[in-house]
């Protein structure tokens, strides 16, 4: 049995997967092109994001039995397409789930606090305490839409704020939680100072924050985003933003996040979102400690052992 890993994983991935009897090709590095001319011989996949797997992919893939994804998002991966060729997909949310529930909190404290103005005044000699009064999480509304393993680890972590917490997800019917009280899109919508997003990303979800979806929040509200990028129509948010619908904005994630060759209108949209002075940005790295790499690698290497056994 042999396994292809595709991208940077803790060691432990490979540990337990050699120890399984599973001959590890590392190559971390390798591109779309390249594991395509290698996939023939493979038997496990490891995939983060960059590689595509697709009903073509499959096709070459002619041994393969599991493909592991390292984190949650599995829009990258055709599900029918794989279930079609007897392949199993197995991924390992739970490897993150702690990480990305803390940086959406701590995105949205700094938020709260202005703490990045704060720090620029400093830096600069400047000194402007009644402009960066801050705001109190506690008796806030949080509305979190998806309440999977990201979303009921962040409910589980803003309970000691002293706040209400809410939940919507589609497919979780008559489900408790000991800390948030699951409720409709509408009654969300009607309560909520704050909303965050943990859904997985699709047709169903693309855009999901809209102008319609704006236009039917009864308040101001906070944005949280650290789930997918295209979750979030950036459009919409800017207009919100700036008519002070949306009182500030938390993202990870984007729209398009290869930065390197973006249009002009796409940094133009960046620029727009800092001129505002109402949103904390980061790099898609929510998920991403030391310790989520190493619980990532651990998950996954169980789950592809247990479904080769």
């Amino acid at each position: 049995m042999k396994a292809l890993i595709t991208d940077h994983v803790h060691p432990i991935l490979l540990e337990n997967l050699e120890a399984a009897g599973i001959i590890c090709t590392y190559l971390p590095n390798i591109n779309q092109k390249e594991v395509e001319a290698l996939i023939a011989e493979y038997q496990v996949l490891v995939i983060n994001s960059k590689i595509k797997v697709g009903e073509e992919f499959l096709s070459l893939a002619k041994e393969l039995k599991v493909i592991g994804r390292l984190g949650s998002g599995l829009e990258i991966i055709d599900l029918p397409a794989a279930k079609n060729s007897g392949v199993a997909v197995v991924n390992s949310p739970e490897g993150n789930r702690d990480a990305v529930a803390e940086h959406a909190i701590g995105m949205l404290l700094s938020l709260f606090n202005n703490l990045q103005k704060a720090h620029r005044d400093v830096i600069h000699f400047d000194w402007h305490r009644e402009e960066n009064r801050g705001e109190e999480l506690k008796g806030k509304t949080v509305g979190i839409i998806g309440f999977g393993n990201t979303g009921q680890a962040l409910a589980d972590k803003l309970c000691g704020f002293d706040l209400k917490i809410f939940f919507y997800d589609k497919y979780k019917e008559n489900f408790l939680h000991k800390n948030a009280k699951s409720a409709s899109l509408e009654e969300i919508q009607n309560e909520a100072d704050i909303i965050t997003f943990h859904v997985p990303y699709n047709a169903e979800t693309h855009y999901y924050l809209d102008d319609i979806f704006i236009a039917k929040m009864k308040k101001k509200f906070y944005l949280i985003n650290t789930s997918r990028g295209k979750i979030v129509n950036q459009n919409s948010l800017l207009k919100a933003l700036d008519a002070n619908k949306i009182k500030g904005a938390c993202l990870d994630v984007f729209e398009n996040e290869k930065i390197q060759i973006y249009s002009v209108v796409e940094k133009e949209q960046i620029a727009a979102l800092n001129k505002t002075g109402k949103a904390i940005l980061s790099t898609h790295v929510a998920g991403w400690t030391n310790q989520s790499k190493f619980k990532i690698g651990e998950i996954l290497s169980k789950k592809i052992t247990t479904e080769l056994s």
